[in-house]
C-alpha cells in the first residue's frame, strides 16, 4: 500500500512539471522550426536562465547539451547540439519526443518510437542485446540462437521443434518489411541522407503558406523558380513524404508567375492541404519534389489575424504602394477609433517612422508615410508582417521571411 501512494505522489508531481513534445520527420528535422521551443513553454524562463545550456536526459542515462539561441520570432536550439542528439539516437522516423523539465535547464526526454514503443535503450545497446543468447522482455527470458543467420532453416525446425524456426520466420519478415518499408522512403528523402553531415545549405528547397488564391494553382516564388526549377513546361512529382502517396503536377515557368496548376487541386484535396498550412517543397530530382506540410490552425484567413495585442498580415504586391489595411478583427481590439499618427519601431530600435493612420467607417488602415517603411525596412511581397503595440499610438514591427527560403 505504501508503495502505491509513492508511486500515486510520483506521478502527480510528475504532472505538475513543464513539458513540451515533438514529432521528428527525416526531412525537416534540422530546421529551426523543429528546433524551437514553444513560446508558451518558454514563459516559464527568465532571460538568465535561457542563457544556459539546456540538459537534456534519455532514459538509459545518456545526456546532451544544447546551446539556446534566439530570433526576432522564437527561442530555438542550436543546431550542433541538436545534431548530436538526433544522430546520437538514429532519430528521424516520426519520432514523439516528449521534454520535461526537472530543474533549472535540465529535462528528461522520453522517446517513443513510430509503433508507439518506447526507446529505453541507446541504438547501439539495442543492437548488441538482439545479437546476445539471451534477451531480457517483460514476459521473461527468450532464448535467441545464433543459428538465426543459418541459411537453412530446416535445421532449427528440426532441433527445436519448429519454436525458433517459427521465431526465425518471422524475425526474417520483419526484416524484410523493414528492408522494403526502408527503399520506399529512399528515393523521397535521399536529399536529406546525402547532406545529413553536410551544410544546410546544399539543400535545394523553398517555402510558401497557402492561401486561398493557391486552391486551384501554386504560385511559385520567382527566386526558387529561377534558380531550381525548368525553363519549359515540365510535369513533376510531387511526393507526401510518408512514401505512401504521390502526385503528378504540371509545372508552368513563368517571367513573373511560375507555378503549378494540372494536378495541383487533386493534391490540395488528398494531402490534405488548408489555408494557412507551412509547406515546403524540397528538389530530390530534377522533375521530382517532396512536400512537407505543418499544419497551421491559428487563423481562419493567413493573409491577416489578430494577435493578443497586436495583428500579423501577409504582404501582397498591392500592400507595397501608399496604404496597409489593418485586419478588422485587430481594428475592434486594438486600435484606435478616431485617425491619429502612428510610431512604428524597427526592433533593432535603430529606426523608426511616422505613419499615418485613418479610421473610415468601412475599414482602417496605414497610408502616410507606409511607403517609407517598405522602402526603408525594407519589405517586399509575401513577407510577414507583425505589428505588436507597446502604446497606444506606437507598434513594433518585425518582419520574417517565411513565405520562401531558398538554400542551394
Amino acid at each position: 500500500m505504501a508503495s502505491s501512494n509513492n508511486d500515486f505522489v510520483r506521478f502527480q508531481e510528475e504532472r505538475k512539471r513543464k513539458s513540451f513534445f515533438k514529432v521528428l520527420q527525416r526531412v525537416d528535422i534540422f530546421s529551426e522550426n523543429t528546433r524551437a521551443l514553444p513560446h508558451d513553454f518558454v514563459r516559464n524562463f527568465s532571460d538568465d536562465e535561457l542563457s544556459h545550456k539546456m540538459k537534456i536526459k534519455g532514459q538509459w542515462g545518456s545526456s546532451w547539451e544544447l546551446q539556446i539561441s534566439k530570433n526576432p520570432r522564437f527561442y530555438y536550439m542550436e543546431k550542433s547540439g541538436w545534431e548530436k542528439f538526433v544522430k546520437d539516437n538514429a532519430l528521424g522516423d516520426n519520432e514523439f519526443l516528449s521534454f520535461t523539465h526537472k530543474r533549472k535547464m535540465s529535462f528528461d526526454v522520453n522517446i517513443f518510437k513510430q509503433d508507439g514503443k518506447e526507446m529505453l535503450l541507446p541504438p547501439q545497446s539495442r543492437t548488441y542485446l538482439a545479437s546476445s543468447s539471451r534477451v531480457k522482455t517483460e514476459q521473461g527470458e527468450v532464448m535467441v540462437s545464433s543459428d538465426l543467420r543459418d541459411p537453412d532453416p530446416r535445421t532449427q525446425d528440426e532441433s527445436n521443434g519448429g519454436g525458433q524456426y517459427k521465431r526465425k520466420l518471422n524475425f526474417e519478415k520483419k526484416k524484410d518489411e523493414e528492408s522494403k518499408r526502408s527503399k520506399r522512403t529512399e528515393k523521397m528523402v535521399n536529399v536529406y541522407q546525402d547532406s545529413a553531415d553536410a551544410s544546410s545549405s546544399s539543400v535545394k528547397e523553398f517555402t510558401v503558406i497557402f492561401q486561398k488564391s493557391y486552391l486551384r494553382l501554386q504560385a511559385i516564388p520567382t527566386s526558387a523558380a529561377k534558380d531550381y526549377m525548368p525553363d519549359k513546361k515540365t510535369k513533376f512529382k510531387i511526393h507526401h513524404p510518408n512514401g505512401k502517396k504521390s502526385w503528378i503536377i504540371v509545372y508552368a515557368p513563368h517571367e513573373t508567375k511560375p507555378r503549378f496548376y494540372g494536378g495541383w487541386p487533386k493534391l490540395v484535396k488528398e494531402y490534405p492541404i488548408t489555408v494557412g498550412d507551412k509547406c515546403k517543397f524540397t528538389l530530390i530530382k530534377p522533375d521530382e519534389l517532396v512536400l512537407v506540410v505543418n499544419v497551421r490552425r491559428d487563423s481562419a484567413d493567413v493573409s491577416s489575424s489578430s494577435s493578443v495585442n497586436g495583428f500579423t498580415k501577409i504582404i501582397h504586391q498591392t500592400h507595397l504602394r501608399n496604404q496597409l489595411r489593418i485586419p478588422d478583427s485587430a481594428v475592434k481590439d486594438h486600435m484606435p477609433k478616431e485617425s491619429m499618427k502612428f510610431k512604428i519601431h524597427h526592433p533593432d530600435g535603430k529606426k523608426s517612422w511616422i505613419v499615418n493612420y485613418c479610421a473610415y467607417e468601412k475599414y482602417s488602415c496605414f497610408y502616410g508615410g507606409w511607403d517609407n517603411v517598405v522602402k526603408e525596412y525594407p519589405i517586399v511581397a509575401e513577407d510577414k508582417c507583425t505589428f505588436t503595440l507597446i502604446k497606444p499610438d506606437e507598434l513594433v514591427l518585425v518582419v520574417s521571411k517565411v513565405i520562401y527560403s531558398c538554400q542551394g
